[in-house]
């Protein structure tokens, strides 16, 4: 039977980041790290669509950490800027990797400002495999740095969402495609807004699907050593 969510705590330093752990009875599992939105406007690792995603990895066979970055929830420290989120994030896989050593690979999931997080991380650490960004900011962010894309992924969003435009979302989509080496697939969910709002069920069939999927056909290979190096650009303060 598999082990229930438990909260941990970790960071460098003596200082706490606090995180929702999930593990398989499988030591072999693969795990993923989900990353929430902004704490500077209330996310945490208690967000639903979090919730929800630690949910469909779970059933799919996947340990789960979720994390507050620091100064939200029990997370020492105050969030100043978008670094200070991609700093929680880098010390949260490299826990997560020294915790769970035999996992079969490993994905990303960020959602809104976590989705830009996790970019960050896709183009360090050649131990991510997959990822998935749930409604990412471009607007607010500079994701140029994620093309071409350095590994297979999934982006998804709602029809109705309010913070993303379509066209530059369209632009992103093929400048990471760029090349056809790897596949960054797009989901849009009709009706929805940047939450979700009444279309949780489709979210969650959509996202299992393509879990399942990747799962069914992954095909084990060496990953790609060499990551980007490069000048993290911020817009939004």
């Amino acid at each position: 039977m598999e082990n229930s969510s438990t909260i941990v705590y970790f960071g460098p330093l003596g200082s706490r980041i606090e995180g929702r752990l999930f593990c398989q009875k499988s030591n072999t599992a693969p795990t993923v790290l989900i990353l929430p939105p902004d704490p500077r406007y209330g996310g945490t690792f208690d967000n639903k669509i979090v919730i929800t995603l630690e949910e469909i990895f779970q059933e799919c066979g996947f340990s789960t950490l979720s994390i507050n970055y620091q100064g939200s929830g029990k997370s020492d420290g105050n969030f100043t800027c978008a670094l200070d989120g991609i700093t929680t994030a880098s010390v949260a896989i490299d826990w997560l990797q020294a915790h769970n050593n035999e996992s079969s690979h490993y994905w990303v999931v960020g959602y809104s400002f976590g989705a830009y997080v996790a970019a960050d991380l896709v183009t360090r650490r050649p131990e991510v495999e997959n990822f998935i960004f749930i409604s990412p900011l471009i607007k607010q962010y500079d994701f140029d740095f994620m093309c071409p894309s350095l590994c297979e992924g999934l982006v998804i969003c709602g029809e109705k969402d309010d913070f993303i435009k379509k066209d530059d979302l369209m632009k992103l989509l093929t400048e990471m495609n760029e090349g056809l080496k790897v596949q960054v697939d797009y989901i849009s969910i009709d009706g929805a807004d940047h939450k979700y709002t009444g279309q949780m069920e489709q979210f969650k069939k959509e996202i299992t699907q393509y879990v399942n999927f990747k799962i069914a056909t992954r095909i084990s290979k060496p990953i790609r050593k060499k990551r980007r190096k490069r000048q993290k650009k911020e817009t939004l303060s």
